[in-house]
């Protein structure tokens, strides 16, 4: 079984940084494990490593996809586990970091197959866009909500925090109109294919929201602005996929003039910090992760740690 490391945690707590350190001194290759990153052009206001990072260690998943193009978790899952066992067949450890939950849920526990036909695939990518997009907008509680409407059962069983299933549940019974719960009796127990020492870097929230507060006001000072003009210049409209991504459809209202500069920045620090807080919620319920507080130890932290679940998982076997 494929071994790796996961760097997980808020928006806004160096994990970027934390990740190319931690890669160079354990010989790895970065998988990014975040759904706005992956988008060409979207280099400031996503927070994409610098040119300089993506240069001392190879960096995957990062920059490739056209903004018009959506994205899914179960995309994602297959597009990882590919460069994951690539990058270990190199000798090389893979380090998965991101702040995309589900995504890295996707990965590590994989996508319950629904058996639906071939025809219906495209619809059921569709349909699980639809719901991350609405995910990011209004969390899992409102998800939630909904699935004890549709799905009692699964409702019942899946914690309202636990987004990934959440979603699962609600897009089979949108595809397939018959709910999540009964498609899976009788099915087998999926079986992890990547085992993952499961790191979450976090930072008092105080603290942290400064560090949101400050990073919105230095992405405008470096050029989000014109980082959105230019993608509208090149025909991208409102409804491309990668205006989701946070602080994006405020630039585009301040440009169009609905909103002032001032506003659009005020309502992206608080768009950040309510998702900051939302990623805390989702990591804080899953199972598994050590919790590292960023700061000066927090690479040699990581990688000690590392050296002793190798030596305990070695013992084991």
């Amino acid at each position: 079984m494929t071994r790796a490391i996961v760097l997980a945690g808020p928006t806004g707590v160096g994990k970027s940084r934390i990740a190319v350190e931690v890669a160079e001194r354990l010989n790895g290759e970065i998988i990014s494990a975040d759904s706005r990153q992956v988008y060409r052009h979207l280099r400031i206001g996503t927070a994409r490593p610098s040119r300089g990072e993506m240069s001392r260690v190879p960096h995957h998943l990062t920059g490739f996809l056209d903004p018009r193009e959506a994205y899914s978790a179960g995309r994602f899952a297959r597009d990882a586990s590919e460069i994951v066992e690539a990058v270990d067949r190199r000798g090389r450890l893979p380090v998965i970091c991101g702040g995309t939950g589900f995504y890295i849920k996707a990965l590590l526990e994989g996508l319950f197959d629904e058996g639906f036909a071939i025809e219906e695939r495209e619809n059921v990518e569709r349909t699980r866009r639809s719901l991350e997009a609405e995910l990011e907008r209004a969390g899992p509680s409102e998800l939630h909500k909904r699935l004890r409407d549709l799905d009692p059962e699964s409702a019942a069983r899946i914690h309202p925090h636990d987004s990934q299933r959440i979603i699962r549940a609600l897009e089979v019974f949108e595809v397939s109109g018959i709910p999540l719960s009964r498609h899976q009796k009788g099915a087998p127990p999926q079986i992890p294919v990547i085992e993952a020492y499961k790191i979450c870097i976090s930072l008092p929230r105080p603290i942290l929201y400064e560090v949101i507060d400050r990073r919105v006001e230095e992405m405008f000072e470096k050029g989000l602005v014109e980082e959105v003009a230019e993608l509208l210049g090149k025909g991208y409209g409102r409804e491309t996929p990668a205006f989701e991504s946070l602080g994006y459809t405020d630039v585009v209202r301040y440009l169009s003039g609905e909103i002032g500069r001032e506003a659009a920045i005020d309502r992206m620090r608080a768009r950040t910090r309510q998702y900051a807080k939302r990623q805390l919620t989702w990591f804080g319920h899953e199972g598994g992760y050590h919790w590292i507080t960023a700061g000066e130890e927090s690479v040699g932290r990581i990688v000690a740690g590392w050296g002793e679940y190798i030596r305990q998982k070695g013992e084991r076997e």
